[in-house]
């Protein structure tokens, strides 16, 4: 289990540059670990900070692909 994001989303009208340096790569340190890993991730909305959604990011090994898929539904449900 690890957050989606390092923060929550930016709002609207953010400026370009700022999502960039700010967001977009911050996010891609926590996103790569299940790309380059090869390893399921869901991301789920499950928290809020600031009244902003927050996603919560779920990996699992190699092939646990319905494991995981489950396991989110259970926690959506």
């Amino acid at each position: 289990m690890i957050p989606t994001s390092p923060r929550a989303a930016p709002l609207r009208n953010t400026p370009l540059d700022d999502i960039e340096i700010r967001f977009r790569n911050q996010a891609m340190h926590l996103l790569c670990i299940a790309g380059l890993g090869g390893l399921p991730q869901v991301s789920l909305p499950m928290a809020t900070i600031d009244g902003l959604p927050l996603g919560l990011s779920l990996v699992r090994p190699r092939r646990a692909d319905m494991q995981l898929l489950a396991l989110a539904r259970r926690l959506t449900a």
